[in-house]
């Protein structure tokens, strides 16, 4: 799947990201990076237990 399938996937807006970071490089490692942080999970979390 190239980054752009995924934006697709996701319902993102790949040229929007690609304007901000200039490149398609930079997208995926940042995209890499953001699926290795917890934070993001427990921001999850703590929405559902209204917390």
């Amino acid at each position: 799947m190239t980054v752009k399938e995924f934006y697709k996937a996701i319902e993102g807006n790949y040229n929007e990201a690609k304007d901000r970071m200039m490149n398609e490089g930079l997208i995926l490692k940042f995209s890499l990076k953001f699926a290795e942080d917890k934070s993001f999970g427990d921001l999850k979390s703590a929405l559902g237990h209204n917390d």
